[in-house]
């Protein structure tokens, strides 16, 4: 059964579900360049935040290390800080989360949702690692004279 009689340069339902298919397959590419364009963002972000936060904390570092700390100590305390600032800011995104799911509503079950949460929290993490690393790597090339050295 057709739901429309065809006319004098009508399309038919051929050609109707062709471009409803381009336009799912256009609106799919879209969804992903949007979520690629926020995952460059985020690790731009984080990795500024990173030097950001050994820039800031250069002087503190050294000066705590001619107080008699050493690297590793140094590197404990960064690791404890940077973990506070992530359990937080993770706590605060998931009442929110959580707020707005239940509050819009949500089409899919909630499972799937916290899962994506989760991994994102865990890659969040990850990326918060490997800058601590490289950190590292650059505190353990510097003596204390030139971690309490201004670069003006």
């Amino acid at each position: 059964m057709k739901w429309f009689q065809p006319f004098r340069g009508a399309c038919n339902e051929s050609e109707v579900e062709i471009e409803d298919t381009r336009i799912s397959m256009l609106f799919g590419f879209f969804g992903k360049f949007t979520f690629m364009i926020a995952v460059i963002l985020s690790i731009a972000g984080i990795v500024i935040v990173m030097i950001g936060k050994y820039n800031s904390q250069k002087l503190h570092w050294g000066i705590y290390m001619s107080l008699g700390m050493n690297k590793r100590q140094v590197m404990k305390f960064l690791g404890l800080e940077l973990l506070i600032y992530a359990i937080i800011g993770s706590s605060v995104s998931l009442l929110l989360f959580l707020l707005i799911a239940f509050a819009q509503g949500h089409q899919y079950p909630l499972s799937q949702y916290m899962f994506d949460f989760l991994m994102s929290v865990c890659f969040v993490g990850s990326l918060l690692f490997i800058g601590i690393y490289f950190i590292k790597r650059t505190i353990n090339k510097k003596s204390i004279f030139q971690l309490l050295r201004r670069d003006d």
